[in-house]
């Protein structure tokens, strides 16, 4: 069994009545008290903490329950001594036995959801209820539910009163995953014949701006279609040496690059994309 959160406080009961009820639980408890006497030292919790505590039937049957009230007034409740009904499992039981667990912890009903399966596992869905499943008993409710099960540890910080791990919806829904850019080194960056093809028309067509006065108009011609034609098909060779997630868009690139004049524009943006992914 795990340690105790604190010092026992059982009620007025004797150390046998308050062992065979220890031994119950999954993990050591607060205290043990007697429907007799319901003698609880604890009171009221403060905001968003609460009580958990487990009821035991004389035919070993187990409801778990949370209240931020005194533990006492709830447990007269269900004993049908209360201004509020009991709980409707205990309708028609006797009860033997109020096992308070944890003391003001956070998140209570996460616990009281895991410590239900834990006794159902130990002593059958049938025989217990609590959280959740007071709602709805049908077979498979709890399948999303992690639990330490019996395994002698408790799944409570000794400490905190908090669970050991975070505390996992009664019905987890998959969610997907938010879309990640790709990351990349300059090593993943390779060189490529598609790369050297893309500069060259970038800087035929500067160069063929810049001496246009000095080349004739069929050397204009004929540089510019070169540097036209060269740049889509470097684009297209560069990013098929590459991984499979980059260049984003490559082939936006390639079809803008197929437009006169805008693709020497085209080239030097996707320059400059390709070589601020390797930084």
């Amino acid at each position: 069994m795990g340690k105790s959160v604190q010092q026992h406080v059982d009620g007025d009961v004797t150390e046998v009545f308050a062992q065979k009820y220890r031994d119950m639980m999954p993990f050591e408890v607060v205290g043990v008290y007697s429907p007799e006497t319901l003698a609880c030292p604890f009171g009221s919790t403060n905001k968003n903490r609460d009580h958990l505590y487990t009821v035991v039937t004389t035919d070993d049957q187990f409801y778990v329950g949370i209240t931020g009230r005194e533990p006492t007034k709830r447990w007269r409740e269900h004993l049908g001594k209360g201004y509020y009904s009991g709980a409707e499992f205990l309708k028609d039981k006797k009860i033997a036995a109020f096992i308070l667990v944890r003391t003001r912890i956070r998140r209570a009903e996460d616990a009281e959801n895991r410590l239900t399966v834990a006794l159902k596992d130990e002593y059958g869905r049938k025989n217990v209820t609590g959280g959740e499943f007071v709602k709805d008993e049908h077979i498979g409710l709890a399948s999303g539910i992690r639990t330490d099960s019996m395994s002698g540890t408790s799944p409570f910080d000794s400490t905190t009163n908090k669970p050991e791990v975070e505390p996992i919806p009664l019905f987890p829904t998959e969610s997907k995953p938010k879309p990640t850019k790709p990351q990349f080194d300059k090593e993943d960056i390779k060189p490529t014949v598609g790369h050297k093809l893309v500069i060259g028309s970038v800087v035929l067509f500067i160069g063929t701006l810049i001496g246009y006065e000095q080349l004739s108009d069929t050397m204009v011609g004929y540089f510019a279609l070169i540097s036209w034609t060269v740049a889509p098909i470097g684009i297209y060779l560069d990013t098929r040496k590459q991984t499979d997630e980059w260049p984003i868009w490559w082939w936006a690139y390639a079809m803008f690059a197929w437009v006169p004049f805008l693709n020497v524009l085209v080239g030097i943006a996707y320059l400059s994309r390709r070589r601020n992914l390797g930084n």
